[in-house]
């Protein structure tokens, strides 16, 4: 009788620790999982087609339509279920950014700070890519140089879908969306990170958001959410999408508050500064309908840059 309690105790502690070491999403889809250092990371691409909160993802096949875009989509690679099956869908970067969330609850899409993370734990930039690789060439074009995939991340080449709406590079390039953009010179981009099959090594570089690339999940930590917790105690945008105004509130008072209202185009479209004050009507004032980047700076020490929608 106590060899069969403790067989079925160490049974039951297998299955504890194999549950442990997988993650299932919104619509039912299990992941396993890998712990990096002091991470754990999804080793699979992500496969979801509706936001943590049971909202929809739309599904946009059409050209045009992906090209133009500017809310949440995702597709497959060349709109085929085959190739969404084996390197997860491709997500635009709205997607990866939207407030009702793309990750199962308990994990989050990476910053670039927590992909480097991983990267120098790995030895670093120029060596890093090969520890993420999958080995072989069953889904990495010839020579996949360096692969090892001592990581156990796996990082498969999904390829990506370009801002113009063509597909091109699965089996070359993986690529995958951080939460990260630049809205500094240019048509604002947002950040992925990539694999290639004839380099070792892994960066990560700003495109348009149009793009499609895909996605991995890093589990939540104690840390993992200050920055965003800490903005959205200090800042909130009601209503937003908003037609005619929308009332941007602030923890505190501020001495100082410079607000900066900016195109896709990167163009200031409205730019204001306010004193001794914590509550602030920001007005369309004949601004065209739109998406656009509201970026905000508290008393000269902090800054924020958060996407509102005109309609």
């Amino acid at each position: 009788m106590k060899k069969t309690i403790i067989l079925f105790l160490s049974f039951a502690f297998l299955a504890i620790q194999n549950e442990a070491q997988t993650v299932t999403d919104i619509d039912g889809n299990v992941y396993n999982t890998v712990t990096i250092g002091t991470q754990t990371w999804m080793k699979e691409n992500l496969r979801a087609i509706h936001y943590n909160n049971g909202d929809t993802i739309p599904n946009i096949t059409d050209s045009t339509q992906w090209a133009n875009d500017l809310l949440g989509a995702y597709c497959s690679y060349n709109n085929s279920i085959n190739t969404a099956n084996i390197y997860g869908k491709l997500y635009n970067w709205f997607t990866v950014v939207d407030n009702r969330k793309l990750c199962p609850t308990g994990w989050h899409v990476p910053s670039s700070a927590e992909w480097h993370t991983m990267s120098f734990y790995l030895g670093g930039g120029d060596s890093a890519g090969g520890a993420l690789k999958e080995t072989d060439t069953l889904h990495w074009n010839n020579p996949n140089v360096g692969a090892t995939n001592s990581s156990g991340f796996t990082g498969l080449p999904g390829g990506s879908r370009h801002a113009y709406s063509f597909f091109n590079d699965i089996g070359v390039w993986g690529f995958w969306w951080n939460t990260d953009s630049n809205i500094c010179k240019g048509t604002p981009s947002g950040e992925r990170c990539a694999l290639h099959n004839i380099w070792e090594g892994n960066g990560c570089a700003f495109v348009n958001m149009t793009y499609g690339s895909s996605v991995r999940c890093l589990k939540d930590t104690a840390s993992s959410h200050i920055n965003e917790n800490y903005w959205q105690n200090r800042l909130q945008i009601y209503p937003n999408p908003f037609s005619t105004s929308t009332q941007i509130s602030f923890d505190k008072t501020y001495q100082t508050l410079d607000l900066s209202l900016i195109d896709l185009q990167g163009k200031i479209i409205q730019q204001k500064s306010y004193h001794d004050c914590n509550k602030i009507t920001l007005d369309r004032a004949g601004i065209a309908n739109g998406f656009y980047f509201l970026r905000v700076s508290l008393d000269g020490k902090f800054v924020e840059t958060k996407k509102v929608i005109i309609n």
